[in-house]
């Protein structure tokens, strides 16, 4: 397993994430082709869940799924302005984890795995 710290997506608002990617043994151990996105949550629920998150994500890693886990734009690590922030940017964004997720881990997969939480 390996984990990659990195900005990916939209020119001017770059998201930041993590991506967990198994070994290709990890990936051989693998039942389906599928990966999973973990979305930030927001505010003091962020600090309160990071650990969990990261356990999550090495533990499913482990067992060969890919993860990305990112922060929204305008939150966290990511680029952009949070008052610029909506419901829609905020769905262009989990658009585009996902997408960056297929395309760096090789995911075939059309379900879509999210996991988020939010106060």
């Amino acid at each position: 397993m390996k984990e990659e710290h990195q900005f990916f997506g939209f020119e001017g608002s770059s998201l930041f994430g993590v991506f967990h990617l198994p070994s290709e043994k990890e990936i051989k151990n693998t039942i389906e082709n599928k990966g999973m996105v973990f979305c930030a949550p927001f505010g003091d629920e962020r600090q309160r869940s990071h650990r969990v998150y990261v356990n999550f994500a090495r533990k499913l890693c482990l067992e060969g799924f890919p993860v990305l886990r990112f922060d929204y734009r305008g939150d966290g690590d990511s680029r952009g302005e949070l008052s610029q922030v909506t419901i829609k940017t905020r769905i262009e964004d989990i658009t585009e984890a996902i997408s960056t997720l297929r395309k760096r881990s090789g995911v075939k997969s059309r379900h879509k795995q999210v996991h988020g939480s939010e106060q």
